[in-house]
Formats: structure tokens, C-alpha cells, sequence
């Protein structure tokens, strides 16, 4: 059918090189506009904003408010619809807000006009971002470009980590402050292979009681990811190719990496 240049609100903007590799961005540049313009929200009319996460919003410490039937039904509606939308970009070409999103999301049922103000910061941060994306390009790197440098041993990098507590990393005040079993801990993987192929921000189902072990759940999640993806390839006749031998999961908490071996 020819090169795609549009796929489910999804923008791909291709490059064909000398040397013959090929690189491609996706970006969702025309629904984030879109998503703005129905918030009254524009680059022009709002400052710089800083990623969400780090944005000084706890917003799993955001209280409750006491509203009528009416008055929460309206905001419930409002927050499901703008998180809604937030959850597409996460998922598909935008993993810097996928972890934002995924606190957001735990609220949907009963939000507070906090969580509302903590979602339209995010689509604020959108206004100065909407061009950012997600970038294959078929010329492999050697070397992953962060603070840290180190070489790759294969095609594909898997990172797992998590965050154990609440988001801004306060202790809990009294017995009170947080349901019987429930957790505020994150799981996070990252799986890149000639661009970021996949991701995960999620809210851990236990209460770890540890931080190793709550990188022991982050990294269980990228390992079930990983599997699935051998038994693709395995499937397309290409593990050969992008997975050959032993595939390497990195983790920064040194008793995570001693337990899984």
C-alpha cells in the first residue's frame, strides 16, 4: 500500500540515508493540538513546564474532596475523558508522560478538582513538547547516550526499574494515610531495538516491603515482555536476528540482580 504517513492518528515522518539505512519519527503532533485546543490550552498563553513527574505534584498524596452526586459525576467525566487521551500519547509515542499518567489513572473513579489541575499541568507540559515522539532508525547504536556510556551486547536493551513508596518519596505519616494492601510502589521497563519498542509504568498490585523487592516485580514484568517477544520472533523466524543467545536485563539495585541470579 505504500509508505505509511498516517496510521491511527499516529504522524511518520521517514528518511531515507546515503548509505542506505532508513529512520523514521512518530509523532502525534495534530491530536495533541487538537487535545489542546479543546482545553483552551496554547504555548502562547503558558510559561515552560517541567516534566510531570518532577513537576512538585504528589498527586498520589492529592486529599479527596466532599462534592454532590451532580458536582462528582461532572468532574469524574471531565477527568476521565482528559486522561483518557493522555493514556493514548502515553502509550504510543510519548513514554515521558507515561508515568504521570499512570498515577493519574488510579483516580478515575473518584477525582478531586487537585487531580484535574495535576492533569491539565501535563497537557500544559504537551503545549512546549507536542513534537517530541519516538524515533527507529534501521543504523544501530553501539553505545547508550545518557549520563552513563557503556557498549551493547545485542540489538536489544531491556531496562527494568521501580519506585518504592509514594511519588515524592515521603514517609508515610500514620496507619491511616494508606489502605490496608494497598501500594503506591511503580514498576517501569523500557525495551529499546533501533528505537523504543516498548514500555510500562505501572502501579505494583503488592505492597513490596523493600525497595529490592520492589525491583524484583519491576524486572518479573520486563522478563513476561521479554518472553513474549522470543515467542514472536521465534513465530516471524527472525530471533536469529534480533535475539540471538542469552538477552540481558539491567537493573540498578544490586540485591534485584543477586536474587535473580
Amino acid at each position: 500500500m505504500g509508505q505509511v504517513s498516517h496510521f491511527l492518528g499516529i504522524e511518520f515522518t521517514w528518511h531515507h540515508h546515503p548509505d542506505g539505512n532508513v529512520s523514521v519519527n512518530l509523532t502525534q503532533q495534530s491530536f495533541t493540538e487538537s487535545l489542546l485546543e479543546s482545553l483552551g490550552i496554547s504555548s502562547d498563553t503558558t510559561s515552560t513546564f517541567t516534566t510531570p513527574y518532577c513537576a512538585g505534584i504528589s498527586i498520589d498524596s492529592i486529599p479527596s474532596q466532599s462534592l454532590s452526586d451532580m458536582e462528582t459525576d461532572k468532574l469524574r467525566l471531565q477527568f476521565q475523558s482528559l486522561v483518557g487521551s493522555l493514556n493514548w500519547l502515553g502509550h504510543t509515542t510519548r513514554p515521558d508522560i507515561s508515568m504521570v499518567v499512570s498515577l493519574l489513572a488510579q483516580h478515575q473513579s473518584q477525582p478531586s478538582q487537585g487531580h484535574i489541575d495535576a492533569a491539565l499541568y501535563v497537557a500544559k507540559y504537551l503545549s512546549h513538547t507536542k513534537t517530541l515522539g519516538v524515533f527507529f532508525s534501521s543504523s544501530r547504536r553501539i553505545q547508550l547516550e545518557t549520563f552513563l556510556h557503556f557498549p551493547l551486547s545485542s540489538n536489544l536493551l531491556s531496562m527494568s526499574d521501580a519506585n518504592w513508596g509514594p511519588q515524592d518519596a515521603s514517609p508515610t505519616k500514620s496507619i491511616m494515610d494508606l489502605p490496608l494492601f494497598a501500594s503506591r510502589s511503580m514498576s517501569a521497563f523500557y525495551i529499546n531495538l533501533l528505537g523504543p519498542l516498548d514500555w510500562m509504568s505501572k502501579c505494583q498490585t503488592v505492597m513490596a516491603g523493600s525497595s529490592a523487592e520492589a525491583e524484583i516485580y519491576a524486572t518479573n514484568e520486563c522478563v513476561k515482555f521479554l518472553l513474549e517477544l522470543v515467542q514472536l520472533f521465534e513465530f516471524l523466524e527472525v530471533r536469529d536476528i534480533f535475539m540471538p543467545g542469552t538477552t540481558v536485563v539491567f537493573n540498578d539495585n544490586n540485591a534485584c540482580v543477586n536474587w535473580s541470579k
